[in-house]
């Protein structure tokens, strides 16, 4: 008989010792889901308590707009700042280990978005990293080269432009919650529920959309907060990389598409793994994980002995790729032609940007304003 949690611990101990950079972010991800599960629960104060004070439907709809000034996302934004810095740091440092073993000597001296090459570690590296989550970015970096970590790339301006971004994504959950609650007035209004029935079920609606904790559950990490702070954290896990990566391209020009194969992956990722291509070819401009949500799959740089040693066949974006998928069927496609789920076609150094047009007139209107006044 198979012991299955003996499986999954030695599984996880294996995807651990593969990918530790991805194993400090998942850790600092489950640590702020624990640590600050209530988040939303005080961002949401202005909006129960004008649903409950409002005299109806059309009187609560009309009031939501006015509540994205009210609805404090600074806590939300700080842990934001906090995790995807550092996420971004162990981005670019997990690149810096990977082509440690390929590099000659003299190689990424006076790397722009990388790491001194000497480096004296006080400790194991990832668990260092590990434990700047916790602190200010600024304090991060004075606590990284304590330990021995010089971080040579430009953290003061990646700071400043994750800041504003930050506030934009905090406004725009604010938002998110508004016209939820926009769409939930009207659907009850047209169904001719009481309002003061809609009133008994404000935490329900929050509670059945992954924002705040449920009575029956009170541990319970709501799926929203988890989703946003997994999503950021990937992305500038993916940005760290990303750049790290297209620095050593005179040294390293290829990449190769590695995906997590088992039970979870998708059908974006798992005709890709294994893929080696010139990072110059533009299927990667699309390409590039994260591929869609949750996506697990990371790009390891190669060079040309690497690719000599190994008889690595190189793909462009003109290359017919075949492939055997789950049901045992032959398939094929053109390498160029591949793209990623609806929202993810672009490469990680490009910050997301919001869709006004998700937004009923008055919230989106309210919503600008208050982006635009950062």
């Amino acid at each position: 008989m198979i012991n299955i949690n003996a499986a999954n611990l030695k599984l996880k101990i294996l995807c651990q010792a593969a990918n530790p950079g991805q194993t400090v972010i998942d850790n600092a991800v489950d640590k702020y889901d624990t640590d600050t599960k209530d988040i939303f629960v005080d961002i949401c104060k202005p909006v129960v308590s004008h649903l409950k004070n409002a005299s109806g439907f059309k009187d609560a709809m009309s009031g939501l707009p006015d509540l994205i000034p009210k609805m404090k996302t600074n806590s939300l934004e700080d842990n934001f700042l906090k995790l995807r810095f550092m996420s971004e740091v162990t981005g670019h440092f997990t690149v810096q280990k990977e082509t440690k073993k390929q590099r000659v000597n003299n190689l990424i001296l006076s790397s722009p978005y990388g790491f001194k090459r000497n480096i004296t570690s006080k400790g194991n590296y990832y668990a260092n990293l590990g434990l700047a989550f916790d602190k200010s970015p600024e304090d991060a970096v004075k606590y990284l080269e304590k330990m021995g970590i010089d971080i040579s790339f430009d953290w003061k301006q990646t700071i400043k432009i994750l800041k504003e971004h930050n506030f934009t994504i905090a406004k725009v959950e604010s938002a998110q919650i508004l016209q939820l609650f926009k769409d939930e007035l009207q659907a009850s209004l047209e169904t001719g529920t009481i309002y003061e029935d809609f009133v008994q079920n404000i935490n329900l609606v929050l509670e059945n959309r992954g924002y705040i904790p449920g009575k029956d559950h009170p541990d319970f990490t709501p799926s929203r907060l988890n989703l946003i702070y997994r999503m950021n954290t990937q992305n500038a896990y993916m940005r760290g990389r990303y750049l790290q990566q297209k620095d050593v391209t005179e040294f390293f020009p290829y990449w190769e598409f590695v995906a997590v194969l088992d039970d979870r992956t998708t059908d974006f990722c798992y005709p890709l793994n294994g893929i080696v291509a010139r990072n110059d070819e533009t299927f990667w401009n699309a390409n590039y994980p994260p591929l869609h949500y949750n996506c697990r799959s990371t790009i390891r740089t190669l060079n040309d002995n690497e690719i000599d040693k190994r008889g690595i066949k190189v793909f462009n974006d003109d290359s017919k790729v075949s492939y055997v998928d789950e049901d045992g069927n032959l398939r094929d496609f053109v390498l160029g032609d591949v793209m990623p789920a609806e929202g993810f076609d672009n490469t990680p150094d490009e910050f997301w940007e919001c869709d006004y047009n998700a937004f009923e007139p008055a919230i989106r209107k309210a919503l600008i304003t208050e982006i635009e006044s950062y």
